[in-house]
């Protein structure tokens, strides 16, 4: 009987440590995934000769988003949506299609309103108004937005950047769009 018990007591052990080294194995992985698709862009974004495909950059949205799928609330999830967005805003500079930019908008969009609390959330929401007014032209949409970050995020590393590109949009005096949110930063 004392024989029997020691086995499933060693059992148990076995289990209950393989149980622990299984997250922290996910974790690695993880890691390593999203780390080799974040090499892998930044040498894209150099290569000249490859940079200029949509293939390449199709393939690395794919293992972005497969790092997120694997794990959507985990710690790489937030990253790899927002990396999602950059190789989007990357295709739309190289193929000049406002779809690749949009596209690249939804990820960024999805980064502030799934990890709001998430140090790269305003972030996002900066490339997303950088984006609308740069690129797709949309004033109006990029001071809505910069407005978001100063209105969600007044301690956030954005703040004056946002603060900078709504004052340098050029509207109609006396219309919505011109009277952007409350810009006094709270002192830290």
């Amino acid at each position: 009987m004392e024989r029997v018990a020691r086995h499933i007591a060693c059992l148990c052990l076995v289990f209950l440590l393989a149980g622990t080294s299984l997250p922290q194995a996910q974790a690695a992985s993880l890691a390593k995934s999203f780390s080799s698709a974040w090499n892998d862009f930044h040498v894209l974004v150099k290569n000249k000769k490859q940079n200029k495909y949509r293939s390449p950059w199709k393939k690395l949205e794919k293992r972005f988003f497969s790092v997120y799928k694997r794990s959507p609330k985990g710690s790489y999830a937030p990253k790899a949506l927002f990396y999602c967005g950059r190789v989007n805003e990357e295709l739309g500079i190289h193929s000049f299609l406002a779809a690749d930019y949009r596209k690249g908008i939804d990820y960024f969009e999805r980064v502030a309103s799934r990890f709001p609390k998430h140090s790269w959330a305003d972030d996002a929401l900066y490339h997303v108004a950088d984006i609308q007014l740069r690129r797709l032209k949309d004033s109006a949409a990029a001071r809505k937005t910069a407005n978001r970050i100063l209105k969600n995020y007044p301690k956030g590393d954005m703040w004056p950047k946002a603060k900078e590109l709504v004052a340098s949009i050029k509207t109609s005096p006396g219309s919505s769009a011109a009277r952007p949110a409350n810009q006094s930063r709270p002192a830290n």
